[in-house]
């Protein structure tokens, strides 16, 4: 069996997503490549590694296949940033406190409650982002 760095796929597929839309289309061969240039991994990588890597972020909806016929792809498959994707990143409403919070079902609005948007330490965190 093998074992996986569970830290370091993240990584990657964080790496490989950035890359991606730094470039508009990236091929799988693109990114072991340029991952091999880089500082990122000290273990060599394949492109059947990157690969898969690469089919998460499809699964996850982060980027598609490049479909336009005026790429030229070659005999490789590019991949871009999904529109849906990029554009769910941009927004802090995604990262908003209250969506993973232990205590929500506890919270009030009222001023007065222990346990509100008025007393939370994450929500003023984020508040002070803006």
């Amino acid at each position: 069996a093998q074992d996986y760095d569970v830290a370091f796929i993240k990584i990657l597929q964080h790496q490989c997503y950035k890359r991606i839309k730094e470039r508009k289309y990236c091929s799988t061969k693109t990114l072991v490549d340029w991952i091999s240039t880089s500082e990122i991994s000290n273990t060599p990588l394949y492109e059947q590694d990157v690969q898969q890597i690469v089919n998460t972020l499809l699964y996850d909806g982060m980027i598609e296949e490049v479909e336009d016929m005026s790429v030229p792809t070659g005999s490789d498959t590019l991949y871009k940033v999904s529109e849906l994707s990029a554009a769910s990143f941009e927004t802090p409403l995604t990262n908003i406190p209250c969506g993973n919070c232990p205590v929500f079902d506890q919270c009030s609005c009222s001023v007065s409650s222990a346990i509100s948007p008025y007393t939370c330490p994450y929500m003023k965190d984020w508040m002070d982002l803006f």
